[in-house]
C-alpha cells in the first residue's frame, strides 16, 4: 500500500473541495482576489469590532513591542492588523485583494493609525516582505500547497509565527443547509490536525492551543444574510432559491442584543499554531 504524506493528503482534500464547488458554481471558487474584491465592504462590516475579544491577540501581544515589525498575511480589511498597530513599530498587511486593502487603508486613516503599511499580492511572490512576528489567520485551509506556504511563513519570520484556523469542521454552521440544497455533504476541508502533520514534515513541531472564538457572522437583515449564504452554499441567485433560503434563515437566525442577526452558534473552536522559526532566536 502506497503511503500518502500529510502534504499529499492536504492537497487532495483542498482540490476535492474546490472541484465540488466549481461544479456547482463555475468561476466562483471563493478564493480568487476578484471574489473578495466584490465583497470587501460587506466583509468589513461583518468583522467590525470583533478583534477586541479574539483570543489570538493576547497570544501575540507578549511578542510585540515598539521595536517589532508584525507581518499579517491575508490581512483582509485589517481586523487584526489595526488592533496590533498601537503595540508595534510597524504592521505590514499583505493581501491578494486590492479592495480589501483599500478598506484597510480607509479604516486606518479614519482611526488615525499611521504605522500600518499595506502590500498587495501573494506572500509567495513577495520576497522582500519579512517580519519579526508573522501571523496568518483563516487563510491556510483554502491553499492547495500548504507545505510551501508554511515553509515561506517560517522563512519570513525572525522571532515567532502564529497560524490560526478553525478547530472544528469547516462546515459546522452550514452543513445542514448545504445538505438541504445539494442533497449531499460537502467534501471535507483539511483540519488543524492536517496542518500540524504538514508542519511536522517540515521538521516544525508547533505549539497547539484550542480556543473558543465568538462567531463573526452578523446581518442587519435577513436579505443580507441571504446574500452571504448564496456565496457560502454556492447557490444560484434565482428568485425561487432566494425565497427558500430566506424562509429557512428567518426561522434559523437569532437576534443579537444589538438587533443584528447571527447563526444560532455563538462561538466556534479555533486552533492557534505557533512556533519559533527555524532561523529565529
Amino acid at each position: 500500500m502506497r503511503t500518502v504524506s500529510a502534504t499529499q493528503r492536504w492537497q487532495r482534500l483542498v482540490r476535492d473541495r474546490l472541484a465540488a464547488s466549481e461544479l456547482l458554481d463555475p468561476g466562483r471558487d471563493g478564493i480568487s482576489p476578484a471574489f473578495w474584491d466584490e465583497r470587501a465592504d460587506r466583509f468589513a462590516r461583518r468583522v467590525a469590532g470583533t478583534a477586541a475579544h479574539d483570543p489570538l491577540l493576547p497570544r501575540i501581544r507578549p511578542h510585540v513591542d515598539q521595536d517589532t515589525v508584525v507581518l499579517d498575511v491575508g490581512a483582509g480589511t485589517g481586523r487584526l492588523a489595526l488592533a496590533l498597530a498601537a503595540a508595534a513599530r510597524e504592521v505590514v498587511a499583505v493581501d491578494s485583494s486590492a479592495q480589501m486593502l483599500r478598506v484597510l487603508d480607509e479604516l486606518a486613516s479614519a482611526q488615525g493609525v499611521v504605522n500600518v503599511r499595506t502590500v498587495h499580492g501573494r506572500l509567495e511572490d513577495l520576497d522582500e516582505v519579512t517580519g519579526d512576528v508573522v501571523l496568518c489567520a483563516h487563510v491556510l485551509p483554502v491553499l492547495t500547497d500548504a507545505r510551501t506556504f508554511l515553509a515561506r511563513l517560517d522563512r519570513t519570520a525572525r522571532r515567532r509565527v502564529f497560524v490560526c484556523l478553525g478547530a472544528g469542521l469547516a462546515d459546522l454552521r452550514t452543513d445542514p443547509l448545504w445538505r438541504y440544497f445539494h442533497g449531499r455533504p460537502r467534501p471535507p476541508a483539511p483540519t488543524y490536525l492536517d496542518a500540524v502533520a504538514v508542519l511536522r514534515e517540515l521538521d516544525i513541531d508547533p505549539q497547539v492551543e484550542i480556543v473558543e472564538v465568538a462567531a463573526t457572522d452578523r446581518y442587519a437583515t435577513v436579505a443580507e444574510a441571504v446574500d452571504d449564504h448564496l456565496d457560502l452554499l454556492r447557490l444560484d441567485d434565482a428568485d425561487d432559491v432566494r425565497g427558500r433560503l430566506s424562509a429557512l434563515l428567518e426561522t434559523w437566525l437569532v437576534r443579537r442584543e444589538d438587533g443584528t442577526l447571527r447563526a444560532p452558534v455563538p462561538t466556534l473552536p479555533n486552533a492557534i499554531l505557533s512556533w519559533t522559526p527555524r532561523g529565529g532566536g
